[in-house]
């Protein structure tokens, strides 16, 4: 639930223009991996909390409609694709799979309509 909270106040933030500085970005993510570092019973919380830090650079990139977000969502997917069949969870696994294919067309995508 607190992950869910941090990205509504996130979003909030992003949606009213207050985070524009890309260091109180960067403060943000430090803070919310902190966070599930230390109070996750992840087995593997470093990843955990690099998916999760990397989505909110994401969620910050989109809102500014930058091509590289798809980037981001890319490496984010295949981390999440991984983490998911290492805790042995292969349906979310394949779903986060199929986010990648997603995210490739929608990055070749993005990136042809700005040629234009």
């Amino acid at each position: 639930i607190p992950v869910k909270v941090l990205c509504i106040v996130s979003c909030y933030h992003i949606r009213v223009n207050l985070l524009d500085d890309s260091e109180e970005l960067i403060q943000r993510l430090y803070f919310i991996c902190q966070f599930l570092i230390t109070f996750t019973d992840s087995k593997v919380p470093l990843a955990d909390s690099f998916t999760t830090a990397l989505s909110f650079v994401g969620i910050w990139a989109l809102a500014r409609k930058y091509l590289e977000q798809w980037l981001i969502w890319i490496v984010v997917d295949v981390v999440t694709t991984v983490l998911y069949f290492y805790k042995d969870i292969p349906f979310k696994a394949s779903l986060y799979a199929l986010y990648v294919v997603i995210a490739i067309i929608g990055y070749l995508k993005w990136k042809r309509q700005m040629k234009m």
